[in-house]
Formats: structure tokens, C-alpha cells, sequence
């Protein structure tokens, strides 16, 4: 699949389903019952909008990666209130083991949602293990394997965390594999998450009782 096949798999996910319309009679999750929800839909719009931008942006610096070295170094794109982004990760010449470095990134992200100088965040991480599947996904890709005669332990993923302020939490997973001497990318599909940078921020900029 093309890079400019992938983005619009990921713009067509991102802007068809976080409307979230969850019906009253099952309920809405945790993840669901946001603060996203109050918002107006000319303000979801934009909310998913600024999503997408930042997503356009930052797309072809992890699909490089993965067709070069068969994974991504951790980093994040990240925007502001004036619809400005940028990256935020750590130079090809330091050493830092992935775990490390996402949570440096995660810590950044923090500080300047914190500080007021960041709206959305966009974290790209690649694993070859699958706990952060839900088991639907992990079934659908198993089952797309199996159609293509390949396994799930042929397949590693490309995890793209986004997160807004407005209360919105997205993951959009993007499954690859090895193909001779070329790295494959297939279709992505999303999960709705926990919203945590908003509530991250939310607490930490609640006026203490004491």
C-alpha cells in the first residue's frame, strides 16, 4: 500500500467514526462519554480537522522509518492553538531504549498541554507484540493474515496515538511486515481510547481542596 494510500485510509477512519454517536440504549464507554461529546458538530469538526492536519504532516517521517529499518524511533508531532506544528524527538546519534523515550516524549507532551502551548499530540511507536490490540482488531488482522497466507507472528504495528484536548482519544493501528527484502504496510483500523492527555492536564489544573 502507498504512503498516499495509507494517509487516506487514516483520514477517511479519523473523520467517518469519532462522531461516537453511541446509542442511549447500550450505553457509552468510558472512552466514549467524553467531554468531546458536549462539543457542537461544527466543533467536533474541528477538533477532528486540526487531527487531521497533524496527521498529514507527520504520516511520511514514521512510514519512512519502516520502510527503511523495519520500525520507528519514538517521537511525536505535535500542534498548537494556531493550527502549528511540530516534532518532538530524540536525534539519530542518542541511544535511548524505546520505553525510555516514550515516556520522555509523554512527559513533554504533558508540560506544554500544561503550559498552554500544545492542543494535540500525535505519538508513533512500533511493536511486535499486540497488547494494545482490542480483540476485535486483533481478530480482523488475524483474519486478513490468514486470507494472505501469512500469521500473526509474521506481523508487527505501527500504533498512532492521538490525543486532543477537547477530550478525544484515538488509536490508529497499522499493521507490516517483512516481504522478501521490503517492508509491507496493510490497512489500518482504529480504537476509540482513553482520552488521557485532557485528563492528564484536567487534574493537574485543578485548584487543590488543602
Amino acid at each position: 500500500m502507498t504512503k498516499f494510500r495509507i494517509l487516506a485510509v487514516l483520514i477517511t477512519l479519523l473523520m467517518a467514526s469519532p462522531m461516537l454517536q453511541a446509542d442511549e440504549d447500550e450505553g457509552q464507554s468510558r472512552a466514549e462519554a467524553t467531554v468531546f461529546q458536549t462539543l457542537t458538530e461544527d466543533e467536533r469538526k474541528v477538533v477532528l480537522g486540526n487531527l487531521q492536519n497533524l496527521l498529514s504532516s507527520s504520516i511520511d517521517a514514521a512510514l519512512t522509518q519502516i520502510h527503511q529499518q523495519g520500525g520507528v524511533k519514538p517521537f511525536a508531532y505535535i500542534g498548537d492553538y494556531d493550527g502549528q506544528g511540530r516534532f518532538l524527538r530524540f536525534s539519530e546519534d542518542q541511544a535511548v531504549p524505546p520505553d525510555v523515550a516514550v515516556h520522555a516524549i509523554q512527559r513533554s507532551v504533558v508540560k506544554a498541554a500544561t503550559d498552554g502551548t500544545l492542543a494535540a499530540s500525535l505519538l508513533y511507536i512500533t511493536t511486535g507484540g499486540s497488547d494494545h490490540l482490542s480483540n476485535d482488531t486483533l481478530a480482523q488482522f488475524r483474519a486478513e493474515a490468514e486470507a494472505d497466507g501469512r500469521t500473526l507472528e509474521d506481523l508487527r504495528y505501527l500504533l498512532i496515538e492521538m490525543q486532543h484536548l477537547a477530550g478525544l482519544g484515538i488509536l490508529h493501528v497499522v499493521p507490516y511486515w517483512r516481504e522478501g527484502e521490503e517492508w509491507q504496510v496493510g490497512g489500518a483500523i482504529q480504537q476509540v481510547i482513553e482520552p488521557r492527555l485532557h485528563d492528564l492536564v484536567k487534574a493537574r489544573l485543578q485548584p487543590s481542596d488543602t
